[in-house]
């Protein structure tokens, strides 16, 4: 399957953005001691750093796991779908699970983070929090959208190799979409600790 330019190449434009898929997840924890610098609630604290570390997990899979998927994709346009089903299983099981993993250390993220809210704050810095919140709810589904792209270039119901590209390109569109909203909700988290300040 030799082609000048690879079939799915162009999935990958947005994709290497995930290796910082926390793209100004900058510590919440001393965000938030920024914005309060006496009188943090301590179980607040400790629920922001527990997202910080769910954060950093995330971005420890997916520093390995893009890699591995560009060279995924890049086995799929050399092989060609049908060598590439039979030869790939492993790969694509593996690397699916590093995506599924990604998501569960965001939501647990977006989890501890509403947790704190709940634990008394401002309107201004719970608006911060739930910004920073929504960004990583959003980051989940770009991750679960790069396992359900993995699916369809597994799925043997399609054999024809445009309209496979054409499921993917159309996974990807989508997936572009909430990684463009997780930007714009992590930059919006991100100003209001400037206005802040």
């Amino acid at each position: 399957m030799s082609t000048s330019k690879s079939p799915l190449y162009s999935v990958m434009a947005v994709l290497f953005g995930l290796v910082v898929l926390a793209g100004g997840a900058a510590k919440l924890y001393r965000g938030y001691s920024d914005l309060k610098s006496s009188g943090l609630d301590p179980k607040m604290g400790e629920l922001l750093k527990k997202s910080d570390a769910s954060v950093a997990e995330a971005n420890r899979t997916t520093s390995t796991a893009v890699p591995a998927f560009q060279e995924l994709l890049n086995d799929f346009d050399t092989l060609g779908f049908a060598a590439f089903r039979s030869e790939k299983i492993e790969a694509c099981a593996k690397l699916s699970e590093q995506f599924a993993a990604v998501s569960a250390h965001l939501q647990e993220a977006s989890n501890s983070i509403v947790e704190a809210t709940k634990q008394g704050t401002d309107e201004k810095t719970t608006a911060f929090l739930l910004a920073r919140s929504r960004s990583y709810e959003l980051l989940v589904k770009v991750n679960t959208k790069n396992i359900d792209i993995i699916r369809a270039t597994l799925d043997e119901s399609m054999v024809d190799m445009n309209t496979i590209v054409e499921k993917v390109m159309s996974i990807a569109e989508s997936r572009d979409a909430d990684q463009k909203k997780a930007d714009e909700a992590s930059t919006a988290a991100s100003a209001s600790i400037v206005k802040r300040s």
